[in-house]
């Protein structure tokens, strides 16, 4: 599955990035994390028409002024084949707005999208752990991550198409939000 999504800020990959580490080195479970980029989706499918897609994307990015996101801890979606252990991002209403665009932008240049990114029932999150290992591990997964300050904010300044046909995966495409002079911050 590829993915309409926001790389985090350096600082944030870099913490994501050693959170992976950790994890996988503690309970030495390869493909804990199948993606090498912390990064929050707005939208995933099976195929996008790469042509059609790039100035909807590009058209997005130029309109949006960078977002500050926050999150607020741990969350489990807990589907029993496939759990995943993320990161909650707060649903503010820029965020929304920015995601709703996103969709509207790209939802006739793609094939099998997946329903959880619908904006109706989107749960934004960052992901650190998932797949069928994690399930045996979990317990002391979160035994030993529930103490942390998970209250990070975090500047999103890019919006990018991320392929993943299965062996690889990679950044396609890239659009900077509006440079740092129209910066807001939602509260």
């Amino acid at each position: 599955m590829h993915s309409i999504a926001s790389l985090l800020d350096e600082r944030h990959r870099a913490a994501v990035g050693r959170l992976w580490e950790e994890l996988d080195s503690r309970f030495i479970r390869e493909g804990f994390c199948p993606t090498p980029y912390p990064h929050l989706s707005f939208h995933v499918a099976e195929g996008y028409d790469l042509a059609a897609l790039a100035p909807g994307l590009a058209r997005v990015a130029a309109s949006t002024p960078r977002l500050r996101l926050r999150t607020s801890g741990l969350g489990l979606f807990t589907v029993p084949a496939h759990p995943v252990l993320y990161l909650t991002v707060v649903r503010d209403p820029a965020l929304s707005e920015f995601h709703r665009m996103v969709w509207e932008e790209v939802k006739g240049f793609c094939t099998g999208r997946s329903p959880h990114y619908d904006p109706s029932s989107w749960v934004p999150h960052i992901t650190l752990a998932q797949g069928e290992t994690l399930s045996p591990r979990l317990p002391e997964i979160v035994d030993l991550l529930w103490r942390r300050d998970f209250n990070w904010e975090i500047e999103i300044d890019s919006l990018s198409f991320i392929y993943d046909d299965g062996e690889r995966q990679g950044v396609e495409m890239s659009f900077n939000l509006t440079p740092p002079s129209a910066t807001f911050r939602v509260e």
